[in-house]
């Protein structure tokens, strides 16, 4: 499952990486409940992926204002 998206972490696109390893797992946990496979390959992948750089920015002036 890696493999399937290692490509989009390569381009940058980490977040959409992790929605489908996200998506993956549903399917997985789906299939264990349903009894069509005997454990989850998904879980715990998501460590092995990059992580995504968060970048967090200031409140904007104007609601700083509005609160006080």
């Amino acid at each position: 499952m890696l493999d399937a998206v290692r490509p989009y972490e390569r381009r940058g696109h980490i977040e959409t990486a992790h929605k489908l390893m996200q998506l993956c797992g549903q399917v997985m946990r789906y299939a264990r409940i349903t009894g069509r496979v005997k454990y989850n390959v998904a879980s715990g992948l998501t460590e092995a992926m990059m992580k995504p750089k968060y970048k967090h920015f200031p409140a904007s002036p104007s609601s700083r204002k509005s609160a006080a």
